[in-house]
């Protein structure tokens, strides 16, 4: 990361990435929570998920070099089809991160 000059990605993008960041986190705290009780296909998910948004940070921080939008929302989409019944269903979270963001941008313009 910081490989290249830092040019942040734009609004609502920013906001909405970062929301889904913080999301998907969450979503593994909770899973990780009663480590007791984690399965093999949590662990499963819990590295797909990992592997999933791992990249984000990069994406928004050097916007438009490496990790492009389709790039990340094609991990998105991988993730979503592999654990269809996951509670952590990250196109659905990106999805309301943006409308989110742009409710927020849209009130302040």
């Amino acid at each position: 990361m910081l490989k290249q000059p830092k040019k942040l990605a734009p609004e609502p993008h920013f906001s909405a990435y970062l929301a889904l960041l913080e999301n998907a986190l969450l979503y593994i705290r909770l899973i990780t929570s009663r480590p007791e009780k984690i399965t093999p296909e949590q662990i499963r998910e819990i590295h797909a998920l990992a592997d999933a948004i791992h990249n984000i940070p990069e994406f928004l921080l050097e916007h438009g070099y490496y990790f492009t939008e389709e790039i990340i929302r094609e991990k998105i989409v991988s993730f979503d089809e592999s654990f269809r019944d996951s509670g952590a269903q990250l196109g659905a979270m990106l999805k309301e991160s943006l409308a989110n963001a742009r409710g927020r941008n849209d009130a302040t313009a």
